[in-house]
């Protein structure tokens, strides 16, 4: 799947305000992160960051392609449907009258929310799971980690002569 360049730039930039939010709830900054790991932050970045903001535009992507082509709709009843089975335990609830106070927003969240739910039950009913096992010597981050530590080393070796 070809990526739009506008599209995966914006979508990096989320992978990385979403990075920066949970090093901050672990106390750290990105830059403590980028620091720790080793890399510098442009390959960090390359590395860490990108690939997730690839493979989430292009899940997105396929998302898309499969709701439109399988027709997957959310309706008024549904979300009537949703609202009433999470408040099915308070005697007074009302899901009509809920429905009818939903703020545009609201109304929307509900809709993607019921949205995903249904690609993927819709996966989960018609796809089969392949686990398997990727060593870490075989991914890009594995080699040019190692490429570093060969010119560190010839670096070395260099200050040694």
């Amino acid at each position: 799947i070809e990526l739009k360049p506008q599209a995966l730039e914006a979508e990096l930039k989320k992978c990385i305000q979403r990075a920066e939010n949970q090093y901050r709830s672990y106390g750290m900054t990105m830059d403590e992160v980028v620091q720790q790991s080793g890399f510098s932050k442009e390959n960090f970045i390359q590395f860490f960051l990108m690939p997730e903001a690839e493979e989430t535009l292009r899940r997105r992507l396929v998302g898309t392609v499969i709701v439109k082509n399988e027709n997957l709709t959310v309706t008024d009843d549904d979300i009537m449907d949703f609202l009433k089975e999470a408040h099915k335990d308070e005697e007074n609830f009302q899901a009509e009258e809920a429905f009818a106070e939903l703020k545009p927003n609201e109304l929307e969240q509900y809709k993607e929310e019921l949205l995903s739910k249904k690609l993927y039950d819709f996966l989960m009913a018609n796809n089969t799971i392949e686990y398997r096992t990727i060593h870490a010597e075989d991914t890009e981050v594995s080699k040019t980690m190692e490429t570093e530590e060969k010119t560190e080393d010839k670096e070395d070796q260099d200050v040694k002569e």
